[in-house]
């Protein structure tokens, strides 16, 4: 379970002198498979991940950290629940640092939420909800940045605390933040953007069990996603980072096995060609291991040599196994890729973002996992940047282009009407909130409005994503101010 924050602009990016050897496939013995099932038969759902009351329902958070709190332009986050029967948009609670008993006060500049993670900290059998509040000042330091976490219980999320390491100081940061189990003992892990690892479980005064560093302090980490790679029951850290003091190269994505001990030493890095800036994991070939799927939305611009298939940016997946991730069967789809909907354009003027936040989840039922790709970049007619997302389906042979499908404001069927600098596919989330065997998809245009921002909520059928009976939302459906440059949709929770 990983978080996704605001989309920033191209900024610079990695040239790592340094490659670690990539194990090349090896054999093992394949845990026994779900029983071969047709495309589109429904599987049963598997047990939520992340289910703040408990109700085996997954729920779905999102934040808009320039959204207005008393005025105030601090951020809030709305938080919706999974139903059967209930849209989410409409079985939802909004939080911020003026809910009663939540730390901290609404300030501008605060953007609460702009980072946000998932996981059982207490390991009380309930999903909680990490913070990220990158804005915040704590005593005489300006721009501290914090972390909150939000317990779930069977009322949902209802008290909060900021978090604390094991010498009871605030954990700095706020942007990129993951929680996972990576030693196995039922409560999660949290690793933030500042290279710091906290250990569950945490107290209900926030404090950490204890506090380390995964190396990574001189690096900036652009995304972190938290699974189980090599199927041994512990979840794994992956993380996408940059080198803020090098303008060219294409970034690189490096890999931590969990063990009964913790997080080990690095195992995998995926350099030039399987590098990119966010991530999520989830089982896209159905083979018992989860995989690591790497959005690169910035396309050739930042690659040192050329990347041609990244042109206009692109979907790495990189298979588990046994052995953690496997670079040599690695696929990556642009835009030109076969079946994939659009066409790349990579150029000083326009970049279409393809792979600009990558959600894992299974649309169509089939028991493979598929992938969601922002296009906020996308030009659609003559109107600029006024985005798409394209889905793309999982297969045992990995991520394919074949049966991809396309949406935007302009699709028949879709609310809205596309507009330059909408940014429609800012960011994805794909989550079963009516446990039917589908996901639906959540999709952000954080442009939309002079960036109020909205979120879109598509179903799911047989054949996937439809746009049939889709809805949008803004602040003002949620009880809040529709403001400029509140950013609503900036991050969803993993």
């Amino acid at each position: 379970m990983n978080t996704h924050k605001a989309v920033h602009g191209l900024g610079p990016v990695i040239a790592v002198a340094v490659l670690a050897t990539l194990a090349a496939p090896v054999a093992y013995a394949a845990p026994e498979q779900a029983p071969s099932t047709a495309a589109g038969q429904r599987q049963k759902p598997a047990a939520p991940k992340d289910d703040f009351n408990g109700d085996g329902f997954p729920d779905v958070a999102v934040a808009a950290p320039g959204g207005l709190v008393k005025g105030v332009k601090a951020g809030y986050v709305a938080v919706m629940y999974g139903s059967a029967t209930k849209p989410p948009q409409s079985n939802q609670q909004i939080i911020h640092e003026n809910t009663p008993g939540f730390p901290g006060t609404a300030e501008a500049g605060d953007e609460y939420g702009a980072g946000l993670a998932t996981g059982d900290l207490n390991g009380d059998g309930y999903t909680d909800l990490v913070v990220g509040v990158p804005g915040e000042s704590i005593d005489a330091n300006w721009n501290h940045g914090s972390h909150s976490v939000v317990w779930g219980g069977p009322n949902g999320l209802a008290t909060s605390t900021r978090l604390l390491d094991d010498q009871g100081k605030t954990v700095e940061g706020g942007r990129a933040v993951t929680a996972g189990d990576f030693n196995g003992d039922g409560a999660a892990e949290v690793v933030t953007a500042l290279s710091e690892l906290l250990s569950g479980p945490f107290g209900p005064d926030g404090s950490a069990a204890g506090k380390t560093s995964v190396g990574m302090r001189n690096y900036r980490l652009e995304d972190l996603a938290s699974g189980d790679l090599n199927g041994d029951g512990t979840a794994d850290l992956a993380v996408a980072f940059t080198d803020a003091d090098v303008l060219y190269d294409g970034g690189a994505v490096t890999v931590w096995h969990g063990s009964a001990s913790g997080l080990g030493a690095r195992v995998f890095t995926g350099y030039k060609g399987l590098g990119g800036e966010n991530l999520d994991i989830g089982d896209i070939d159905r083979d018992g291991f989860e995989d690591l799927v790497v959005g690169r939305p910035r396309g050739e611009f930042d690659a040192m040599p050329d990347i041609p298939h990244a042109k206009g940016g692109m979907v790495t997946w990189i298979p588990g196994s046994a052995e953690g991730p496997v670079a040599s069967r690695a696929l990556s789809l642009n835009q030109d890729s076969p079946g994939v909907p659009g066409t790349a354009e990579d150029d000083l003027v326009s970049i279409d973002g393809f792979g600009t936040d990558v959600s894992v989840g299974d649309v169509d039922g089939d028991g493979y996992e598929d992938v969601a790709a922002g296009v906020p970049g996308e030009m659609i007619g003559t109107t600029k940047n006024a985005g798409t997302v394209t889905t793309l389906r999982g297969s045992d042979q990995g991520l394919t282009g074949a049966g991809a499908k396309v949406f935007s404001q302009g699709t028949e069927g879709v609310p809205g009407t596309p507009e330059q600098n909408d940014g429609f596919g800012g960011a994805t989330r794909l989550a079963d909130v009516d446990r039917d065997g589908r996901a639906e998809l959540f999709v952000s245009a954080t442009g939309e409005d002079a960036r109020a921002g909205a979120v879109w909520l598509f179903d799911s059928t047989a054949s996937g994503v439809t746009a049939a009976g889709s809805v949008s939302f803004g602040a003002t459906a949620l009880g809040m101010i529709a403001a400029p440059e509140s950013v609503l949709g900036a991050s969803f929770s993993r």
